[in-house]
Protein backbone atom coordinates (compact mmCIF):
# COMPACT_ATOMS: atom_id res chain seq x y z
CA UNK A 1 0.00 0.00 0.00
CA UNK A 2 1.43 3.53 -0.63
CA UNK A 3 0.22 6.64 0.37
CA UNK A 4 1.57 10.06 -1.38
CA UNK A 5 0.66 13.55 -0.55
CA UNK A 6 1.87 16.64 -2.65
CA UNK A 7 1.42 20.61 -2.46
CA UNK A 8 2.04 22.59 -4.60
CA UNK A 9 2.42 26.19 -4.11
CA UNK A 10 0.28 29.43 -6.29
CA UNK A 11 0.74 28.72 -10.20
CA UNK A 12 2.64 25.48 -9.30
CA UNK A 13 6.07 27.58 -8.74
CA UNK A 14 7.26 25.65 -5.95
CA UNK A 15 6.20 21.87 -5.06
CA UNK A 16 6.80 18.95 -2.30
CA UNK A 17 5.80 15.40 -1.73
CA UNK A 18 5.82 13.02 0.77
CA UNK A 19 4.74 9.19 0.32
CA UNK A 20 4.72 6.14 2.45
CA UNK A 21 5.23 2.90 1.23
CA UNK A 22 3.92 -0.25 3.82
CA UNK A 23 4.36 -3.92 3.34
CA UNK A 24 3.28 -6.78 5.88
CA UNK A 25 6.41 -8.50 4.24
CA UNK A 26 10.38 -7.74 4.72
CA UNK A 27 11.36 -5.18 7.17
CA UNK A 28 9.47 -3.69 9.30
CA UNK A 29 11.38 -3.10 12.10
CA UNK A 30 11.36 1.01 11.87
CA UNK A 31 8.47 2.86 10.49
CA UNK A 32 10.84 5.78 8.84
CA UNK A 33 12.75 3.13 6.63
CA UNK A 34 9.81 3.37 4.33
CA UNK A 35 9.12 6.85 4.07
CA UNK A 36 9.70 9.24 0.60
CA UNK A 37 9.92 12.84 0.26
CA UNK A 38 10.56 15.30 -2.56
CA UNK A 39 10.66 18.80 -3.62
CA UNK A 40 11.03 20.75 -6.86
CA UNK A 41 10.92 24.43 -8.84
CA UNK A 42 8.91 25.07 -12.13
CA UNK A 43 11.14 28.43 -13.27
CA UNK A 44 9.01 28.57 -16.00
CA UNK A 45 6.46 31.09 -14.04
CA UNK A 46 9.25 32.96 -12.53
CA UNK A 47 11.51 33.65 -15.28
CA UNK A 48 10.06 32.43 -18.22
CA UNK A 49 12.26 29.37 -18.96
CA UNK A 50 11.22 26.06 -19.06
CA UNK A 51 13.01 24.49 -16.45
CA UNK A 52 12.07 22.33 -13.64
CA UNK A 53 14.14 20.96 -11.14
CA UNK A 54 13.12 17.87 -9.01
CA UNK A 55 14.48 16.02 -5.97
CA UNK A 56 14.01 13.01 -4.29
CA UNK A 57 14.84 11.01 -1.35
CA UNK A 58 14.05 7.14 -0.92
CA UNK A 59 15.28 5.51 1.84
CA UNK A 60 16.31 1.48 0.98
CA UNK A 61 17.10 -1.85 2.40
CA UNK A 62 21.13 -2.12 1.95
CA UNK A 63 22.54 1.31 1.98
CA UNK A 64 21.61 4.84 3.45
CA UNK A 65 19.17 6.03 0.72
CA UNK A 66 18.81 7.19 -2.53
CA UNK A 67 19.06 10.61 -3.53
CA UNK A 68 17.71 11.07 -7.17
CA UNK A 69 17.86 14.59 -8.72
CA UNK A 70 15.79 15.83 -12.17
CA UNK A 71 16.58 18.48 -14.50
CA UNK A 72 14.01 19.22 -17.32
CA UNK A 73 14.12 21.74 -19.74
CA UNK A 74 11.80 22.71 -22.76
CA UNK A 75 12.02 24.29 -26.02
Amino acid sequence: MRINLDLNSFRNIFFVRAGYNYSKTGDVSSIWHHYTLGAGINTEALIGLKVTFDYAYVPVTYFTANHLFNLKVGF
